[in-house]
């Protein structure tokens, strides 16, 4: 049964009160949001907008220009803010049945990004949000160019950083704005940031962190008549004061199966070589002249005198950028004598200076309070120096791709980060997905009125919910990311709407047993800069162990300096070893495990100093511990250790701690796990999803082969990050999907 909105009213911000000017609409209304490019380089969304035409026969309408409009769409007694923005072009079209008409276009929040480059805001306040810092996470750099904007937008969800960058606002020109500067941002950071058109608010900004923001798939309402009502122990309903039934707020899962008046299938973005550039840089250790006047300027009495100067390199001459400026001091930075040539009288006691630094240029404000013309001789500026060195980059290719396809190259500026560590890490998982040239559905069509589903869903989903879509007929069921929103509503109230949609790997992955059977064997994820270094941290993994013969390594951060190992001795104690600055701390448990059965095994320790014990728990309990050996000095530096399961590989071992027997299910966390949800993980079972807050780490997962019809390819991921993980001589001996 065909449905349709209860009303579909637009408004124009009129003073300070919302005016309805629904009746002065003429024909459609069109909106679209999201990202233009559906490939990894394109981590910002491009703005908003919506465009209708007005009938402006009375001359309402001439002085619409920067009003803030929105349209609000009731349907079941609820409200859907599903746009909002301001008017940014108005153009007089020819008239339609005699009537004046205008057209309109509104733009969305992110417009307020490419107005004023950010070196050229006048807000002195709002510009000191962009002055050179260091070690900012991604989210706080967000802020602060949020920070800048004339009109912030109405609410906002921006998650914590992963990545924490050396220095930021070091690059900032007279042409950047705070467009392409958050861009910058999300590709250093592998985020996304994009604005979802909220029902509440009217636009919700979002920053997802490297992590990603949907980890299941997004439900939609339920119609109000198919809802529950609350109700007491009696089984009486609690009632609201005016006498109505307390409606839960109830949600329902979404397949948008079959029912799409069109699907657009299409070779997908693929690429067989990946690569990442990263822009290391160097500063002064002490202060150095950054800016020095090259000839001298007049200046008459009683004038004052404004100068630019860009900071450059003394040596090369090229532009930098500088960080704590100081304030030019009289004779060291500047000088004014009566003649040109630096002869004559000293006038500079009668200069007044003062100096407006930004990050790659000084304005300075010059009086010459003598009574007589003087020349400025000497103008220097002084502070420390940030130098950009020449990229670096990190470049992966398949090898079969390439030579069965061609090159297909695909390119990732991070210009906040300083080294490759996370291109190093994401490069396989990147190739893994899109080495091949596949038909892949990119767009999705419907009309909203043809059932509540629908229309529920073209109004409550927005920009990075996930959905599954099934088509019989093109094979197609899968879960996929809403990336650009387009909807067009026609006289009537139908609705059409557009979805373009990206597959999520991430979501199609099943845990994996890693069966060691033999010398030489493990999987290594590389060095992961967010495992390493915790102050706090929890490990937890099942095993299944068919001998203690062997050394039995199941889980390692490691190298030759440095690093953590949790084992199995061979007489079936666990073992935890973590190297201190002097030497390491090695406690095993005075509790064994049983061979041929699934044991969950936990180590957590709360510090990193000789006094930070760790505890051990064995299937859900803790269990007495033996210090064998005292670890002297604090934990050693871990940066570079890699990650591995079943073995250790370091520049002097080579994959001989093999493990015989199965691992599944490996987590590492960012902080102490309490024993109930120790206890909650075992009761849970192996691959349970529970105590989720602080997972940094969740391994073997694969691609389902079955459910998805992805061909194996021994590569296993690690479910957090979804990094790719590297088998080493394993390929045979993998498990099926648990």
């Amino acid at each position: 049964m065909s449905v349709y909105p209860d009303s579909i009213r637009l408004y124009r911000l009129n003073v300070l009160a919302w005016e309805e000017i629904t009746h002065y609409v003429i024909q459609e209304i069109e909106l679209e949001w999201g990202f233009g490019e559906n490939n990894p380089a394109t981590r910002i969304a491009d703005i908003g907008w919506m465009k209708f035409k007005l009938n402006n026969t009375g001359g309402e309408f001439n002085n619409l220009d920067k009003n803030f409009i929105r349209l609000v769409i009731t349907y079941d007694g609820d409200e859907y803010v599903r746009f909002y923005g301001q008017v940014t072009d108005i153009k007089l079209i020819p008239s339609i049945k005699k009537l004046k008409v205008v057209e309109v276009t509104v733009s969305d929040w992110l417009d307020q990004l490419t107005r004023v480059p950010l070196n050229k805001i006048k807000d002195s306040t709002k510009r000191l949000n962009l002055i050179y810092r260091t070690g900012k996470r991604s989210d706080e750099v967000v802020q602060y160019i949020l920070n800048t904007a004339f009109i912030p937008p109405q609410n906002t969800r921006i998650q914590p950083g992963i990545n924490t960058f050396p220095a930021i606002f070091d690059t900032l020109s007279d042409s950047t704005y705070g467009y392409s500067e958050l861009s910058k941002v999300a590709l250093s950071e592998l985020g996304y940031l994009y604005l979802r058109k909220d029902r509440v608010f009217g636009e919700t900004l979002v920053f997802e962190n490297m992590r990603g923001g949907v980890t299941d798939e997004t439900p939609i309402p339920v119609q109000k008549s198919l809802s529950g009502k609350l109700s007491l122990e009696d089984g009486d309903f609690l009632l609201l004061e005016e006498g109505d039934f307390f409606l839960l707020n109830e949600a329902q899962s979404f397949l948008l199966d079959n029912t799409m008046t069109d699907i657009v299938l299409e070779y997908g973005d693929f690429f067989n070589q990946v690569t990442f550039k990263a822009y290391p840089k160097r500063v002064d250790t002490s202060p150095t002249v950054l800016f020095s006047l090259e000839n001298p300027q007049k200046i008459a009495s009683g004038e004052t005198l404004t100068l630019r100067g860009s900071y450059k390199n003394a040596q090369s001459g090229t532009r930098i950028t500088g960080k704590e400026m100081l304030q030019p001091e009289a004779t060291t930075d500047y000088m004014m004598n009566s003649k040109a040539d630096g002869t004559g009288t000293n006038l500079t006691s009668y200069l007044s200076v003062t100096a407006e630094y930004g990050t790659s240029e000084v304005i300075f404000t010059l009086k010459n309070n003598s009574s007589g013309t003087g020349y400025i001789t000497k103008l220097n500026c002084r502070g420390y120096g940030i130098y950009a060195y020449d990229p670096v980059e990190s470049i992966a290719e398949d090898t079969l791709s390439t030579q069965r396809y061609g090159y297909k190259s695909l390119q990732i500026d991070q210009p906040y980060q300083v080294n490759l560590d996370y291109g190093n890490l994401y490069a396989p998982s990147l190739l893994y997905e899109y080495k091949n040239p596949a038909i892949e559905l990119k767009e999705v069509s419907f009309i909203a009125n043809l059932n509540t589903q629908l229309m529920l869903a073209g109004l409550s989903l927005d920009i990075g919910d996930v959905i599954r879509i099934k088509n019989t007929q093109a094979g197609i069921d899968r879960p996929y990311r809403l990336q650009k929103v387009s909807v067009k509503i026609k006289p009537g109230g139908i609705m059409v709407i557009r979805w373009v949609v990206k597959v999520v790997h991430s979501l199609m992955l099943i845990p994996l047993l890693f069966q060691g059977a033999g010398y030489k064997q493990g999987v290594n994820f590389g060095y992961l800069p967010h495992t390493v270094n915790l102050n706090q941290k929890s490990w937890n993994v099942w095993v299944n162990l068919s001998s203690l013969s062997s050394p039995n390594a199941i889980m390692n951060i490691f190298n030759d300096e440095a690093g953590s190992s949790l084992r199995i001795q061979n007489d079936g104690k666990i073992r935890f070893y973590e190297k201190g600055e002097s030497w390491p701390g090695v406690w095993t448990s005075n509790t064994s495990v049983s061979l041929n059965s699934w044991h969950m095994i936990t180590v957590t320790r709360n510090g990193g100093t000789p006094a930070d014990k760790p505890k051990i728990y064995l299937d859900g309990y803790e269990v007495a511990i033996t210090e064998e050996v005292t670890q002297i000095g604090n934990l050693k530096d871990m940066t570079g250790c890699i990650t591995m399961l079943g073995n250790i590989k370091t520049a002097t071992v080579d994959y001989s701690f093999e493990t015989d027997g199965s691992i599944t299910d490996a987590r590492i966390y960012n902080r102490v796990l309490s024993p109930a949800e120790i206890l909650t993980l075992y009761n849970a079972g192996i691959g349970g999803e529970v105590v989720k807050e602080g997972l940094v780490f969740h391994a073997p997962f694969v691609m389902d082969v079955e459910t998805y019809g992805y061909p194996w390819k021994g590569v296993v991921f690690d479910r957090i990050y979804r990094i790719a993980g590297i088998y080493h001589e394993v390929n045979p001996l993998f498990g099926g999907g648990l």
